[in-house]
């Protein structure tokens, strides 16, 4: 897994956001897969769910197991 922090413009002076995404399996294999969560601030199931598929998803690139690049 690697993660890249992507910059977001500021809504207004001196503030600062960034989206990090986690990138998991090859880009080799030719198919990606996108996973999206927590986009508005309410949606906590989603970045739950997300925590966990991170968890599983780092054991099967350990494993070998993605055929697939899937960016969380």
């Amino acid at each position: 897994m690697h993660s890249a922090k992507h910059r977001l413009l500021a809504a207004s002076d001196g503030t600062a956001h960034q989206l990090v995404s986690h990138h998991f399996g090859d880009q080799a294999y030719g198919k990606k897969i996108y996973i999206q969560a927590g986009l508005h601030a309410d949606e906590i199931p989603g970045m739950l769910v997300a925590l966990t598929l991170q968890e599983e998803l780092q054991q099967l690139e350990k494993e070998g197991r993605l055929r697939c690049e899937v960016v969380l």
